[in-house]
């Protein structure tokens, strides 16, 4: 790992913070480890011959490892100034780290750097420079009218080709990487990967359990550790359980793939809406689909519906999709009985 300590004043302005329209937020300090990748020398060649240089002189194996060599010192010399221990022994394990197509792995001590002055946002290509060198990101350029925040020189025309080329190089790992995530996405675009993540932890439904983790991971913790509180069921097979009037939800679990359900229960000046949910990631796609019944001898209620997927038991709200039991239909002790079935979309209910 190479760590690369990054200021954030501004090159020659004697170290003193610059006002700007909106004070900056603060932030506390923390390391993002990023994958930068960097061309390698066959496409700096290809790239040089298109310009007009000549890149491609043969270079001996002892020469790539003197020009390796003499940028691990660099960095080093500049870290040993910084009397940071650590961050010399993540340098000096930096030339082991380089890998086969040339990307590396390092550190950003300030991850403010890489943010709009202005708005605070992280920065996005297109990027705009004035002439003394302040960027700022597109909209703000516009909302400023093409003057810099910081000096009131012209800004909005020129390109900062050199920040965006940094941009474009850096890949983050996921948030949900803990929880089996392998993707690394590039930055400023962490938000959307993280509303399609398939890999968006879920948390255990029961109130005296803190576990949080991938719904497969959840389903196997419930089934160890509390598998007395959850109803069993198959799929596309009719099962009936009792409600009582007060109770929140209930936890079923699917006996063959060990899927987590939260059948809610809230309470409405008309009646019980009652509805069923999934334990999985809101990105999956709507798997299950539900049939809910209630009969009695004056009436039959039934509720048909596809299925939403929720992270906790909580999300679970009847704001669509619900059946709404009378209260007049509950019995003298408080309970009803329920007639569920619960399959999967691909199949056909009974």
């Amino acid at each position: 790992m190479a760590k690369f300590s990054v200021g954030g004043e501004e090159d020659g302005e004697d170290g003193s913070s610059t006002s700007s329209p909106r004070a900056k937020r603060k932030r506390t300090s923390f390391r993002i480890n990023a994958v930068v990748n960097f061309p390698r020398h066959n496409q700096r060649c290809e790239e040089g011959e298109e310009q007009g240089f000549d890149y491609c002189k043969e270079e001996t194996a002892s020469d790539e490892e003197q020009r390796k060599r003499h940028r691990i010192d660099g960095i080093e010399e500049q870290v040993e100034e910084d009397g940071t221990e650590n961050a010399l022994c993540s340098v000096k394990s930096c030339s082991r780290n380089v890998k086969e197509n040339g990307s590396i792995s390092m550190f950003l001590i300030d991850p403010e750097v890489l943010d709009c002055s202005i708005c605070c946002e992280p920065l996005s290509v297109p990027i705009f420079q004035c002439e003394n060198g302040h960027i700022a990101c597109s909209s703000c350029c516009n909302k400023l009218k093409n003057r810099c925040a910081t000096c009131s020189w012209p800004i909005g025309y020129n390109r900062c080709r050199a920040v965006e080329k940094v941009l474009e190089s850096i890949k983050l790992p996921c948030k949900q990487s803990k929880y089996g995530c392998k993707e690394m996405v590039s930055y400023g675009s962490e938000s959307d990967h993280e509303k399609k993540c398939l890999h968006a932890p879920c948390k255990c439904p029961l109130p005296d359990c803190n576990f949080v983790a991938s719904s497969k991971q959840l389903s196997l913790h419930f089934s160890s550790k509390h598998t007395d509180s959850a109803i069993s069921f198959q799929f596309s097979s009719s099962f009936t359980i009792c409600l009582n009037a007060n109770d929140n939800y209930r936890v079923l679990q699917e006996q063959g793939d060990g899927i987590l359900f939260i059948l809610s229960n809230s309470f409405d000046h008309l009646g019980n809406a009652v509805k069923v949910c999934c334990l999985r990631p809101p990105s999956l796609k709507e798997a299950f689909s539900y049939d809910l019944r209630v009969e009695t001898q004056d009436l039959s209620l039934v509720l048909q519906s596809s299925m939403k997927n929720i992270q906790s038991s909580s999300d679970c709200c009847p704001s669509t999709r619900f059946l709404l039991i009378p209260r007049d239909l509950f019995s003298s002790s408080g309970m009803i009985k329920l007639n569920i079935c619960i399959w999967q979309n691909t199949g056909a209910p009974p």
